[in-house]
């Protein structure tokens, strides 16, 4: 095979400039291009949706936070349980359990089926309550009327009460007038007309009004002398 001369110089610089010229070469250039711009914004798409990925995920970890985070509704068990702390301190009357557990958050079906279950095994009762409220009004000096007015507002019926029902024995006899004129001696009214203050007082206390009438004209009387003779002697 003939041995060929090499390509001069100038030869091969038209060949170059023939080869930048030609389509075939802008192609390949513009695919270039093409490709670099491709590969320069592939990583920028990956970015994004792992930054999307990444937000969607939180927002289920921040869903399911709350939700474990939120406070639940009080049970019926706990609100059985808050009765018998109730009780262990004195005794308690179903209907003002059942306000007191209301305003304490429970449901009113929930706070109910707990009462139910409290009057049942004897942890609360309305009896005994009822008891316990009479006799302590009475010492206190109540009068019959005052104390049977309070035990209906908590729907219990005073006549169903033994020891209102002994007490009602002398309502209008000298136990309950008794009690009405020891209750002013104990707490005597104030102002110029003595009867028709400590016909007020008792009234206020509970007292009938036959009662009070009566007790007021006689402590007034009594009174009124005491004044006069302490004032003739002074």
């Amino acid at each position: 095979m003939p041995h060929q001369a090499a390509p001069s110089i100038e030869e091969l610089k038209r060949r170059i400039r023939q080869i930048e010229n030609s389509p075939s070469a802008d192609a390949q250039q513009s695919k270039g291009k093409t490709g670099s711009r491709s590969r320069a914004k592939q990583p920028n798409q990956v970015s994004r949706k792992r930054m999307a990925s990444m937000q969607s995920d939180e927002s289920d970890s921040l869903g399911q936070k709350s939700s474990k985070d939120a406070p639940k509704a009080p049970t019926e068990e706990q609100a059985f349980r808050k009765i018998e702390r109730l009780a262990c301190m004195r005794e308690h009357a179903s209907k003002a359990l059942q306000a007191r557990l209301e305003k304490d958050g429970f449901d009113s079906q929930i706070a109910q089926a707990a009462i139910e279950r409290a009057l049942r095994c004897g942890l609360i009762s309305d009896e005994r309550f009822a008891d316990v409220l009479v006799r302590s009004r009475l010492s206190q000096g109540r009068g019959l009327q005052g104390i049977a007015a309070e035990l209906v507002t908590l729907d219990i019926d005073p006549y169903s009460v033994t020891a209102y029902l002994e007490a009602t024995e002398g309502q209008t006899g000298p136990d309950e007038l008794a009690r009405a004129l020891a209750f002013l001696d104990a707490k005597p009214p104030r102002g110029k007309r003595l009867r028709d203050s400590a016909y007020r007082k008792l009234m206020q206390k509970g007292y009938g009004a036959s009662v009070s009438a009566s007790a007021a004209r006689i402590w007034s009387e009594e009174h009124e002398t005491d004044n006069s003779l302490q004032a003739e002697f002074e």
